[in-house]
């Protein structure tokens, strides 16, 4: 058995009842047995409290899902149909966070992966798969 590289944190905010949280949660599992710590960011909707949680955010409203060391901010997206896949890395991409790409509602192939990597425009995208984890593409 593979020793995990690191762990998954989980902000004292987070709500475990939200309606992503069963779907997020999978990745910063990945993310924890692969490359190293994953903390679930809150989700907060008071700017006061914003910079606390999300330093060096570029927004004022957005709240990505994940932090990493390596990584940064990442924004979990689970498309239900492959068009999405660009316009949810663009919309990540603004708010200052790369985004994780799941297969929890799509079937994420290598070709529909490689051409959605190619309109995102150098967008960081990582790709998580259920059934092998965490490919990463950019």
């Amino acid at each position: 058995m593979q020793e995990e590289k690191g762990r998954v944190l989980r902000h004292e905010l987070v709500c475990v009842s939200g309606e992503d949280y069963d779907r997020v949660v999978d990745v910063p599992h990945a993310i924890a047995k692969e490359i190293g710590d994953c903390r679930i960011n809150p989700e907060i909707n008071k700017k006061e409290n914003r910079s606390e949680v999300y330093a060096g955010l570029n927004s004022q409203t957005s709240n990505p899902d994940l932090w990493t060391e390596e990584y940064g901010y990442i924004d979990v997206k689970s498309p239900q149909n492959i068009t999405n896949c660009c316009r949810n890395a663009n919309k990540a991409s603004k708010q200052g966070a790369c985004v994780c790409l799941t297969d929890h509602y799509l079937d994420l192939d290598d070709k529909k992966i490689e051409n959605e990597i190619q309109k995102s425009g150098g967008v960081r995208i990582i790709i998580m798969t259920l059934s092998s984890g965490l490919p990463m593409r950019s």
